[in-house]
């Protein structure tokens, strides 16, 4: 069992394959505290919504819960779950649970964040984010997340500045280049998102939104770019930690 529970852990760098299926091993071996299994449950949740299969995800954290509601990482993990779905509320609810579990923890404040810029609530979008940046200044998630917040109530000077510090504490983001180039484009100063998205495309080659993005600044008459995704803020998956078996 202990081998299990290294693979489930993510020890010595399983694969997600591996990962999964240790964890699986463990909740089926009948030998754990209640305990031990909601982490156990809440490591395969954090596997599978990396994998994209949400649902399954939300599953896990949900059987986590019901058998430790007082681990606070599944509560953030089936908001991030739930924020994914466009499942606001209830994203919102998990959130706003977290907080009052751990108000010094800033993944919570940054999930909340992204939820609440999600369902058009900008202003306490901020709200949160400040309240991540003080708990989490060396993170750049934060800083990207209000930045974009900011880009969306039109303050594009702040946003540049957030983007900036994101990009002072993760230089080779090419999406942070990315969102600071958008920034640049809104703002009319297109020589710097050029110079933005050119560093972007550098960087990450094969992915084809600086790319994209560029060519709305390079061809402003056909400007016609979408989102391909929603970005979360951190907490979302970048920031979820991982529970130990402990």
């Amino acid at each position: 069992m202990l081998s299990a529970w290294h693979g489930c852990l993510g020890d010595k760098g399983s694969s997600a394959q591996l990962q999964a299926a240790s964890c699986t091993e463990v909740i089926e071996s009948g030998r754990e505290t209640p305990k031990h299994l909601a982490v156990a449950y809440f490591n395969r949740g954090v596997v599978q919504q990396r994998q994209g299969a949400i649902d399954s995800a939300v599953g896990d954290y949900e059987r986590a819960l019901q058998l430790d509601a007082d681990l606070v990482e599944p509560w953030l993990a089936r908001g991030g779950a739930l924020y994914a779905k466009a499942d606001y509320a209830k994203a919102e609810a998990d959130f706003a649970h977290a907080i009052a579990m751990r108000p010094v923890m800033a993944e919570g404040y940054a999930g909340r964040g992204a939820v609440r810029a999600a369902g058009g609530d900008l202003a306490g979008a901020v709200t949160d984010y400040d309240r991540a940046v003080t708990l989490a200044p060396k993170s750049p998630e934060v800083f990207e997340g209000r930045g974009r917040v900011f880009s969306r109530m039109k303050d594009e000077d702040r946003a540049i500045a957030d983007f900036s510090h994101a990009l002072a504490l993760a230089p080779r983001s090419a999406e942070i280049l990315t969102d600071r180039g958008d920034a640049y484009a809104r703002s009319g100063r297109f020589d710097l998102a050029l110079r933005d998205y050119d560093a972007a495309i550098q960087l990450r080659p094969a992915d084809p939104s600086p790319a994209l993005h560029r060519g709305g600044v390079a061809h402003p008459d056909h400007d016609e770019r979408e989102e391909h995704q929603r970005r979360a803020g951190p907490g979302a998956q970048a920031m979820l930690p991982v529970a130990n078996g402990e």
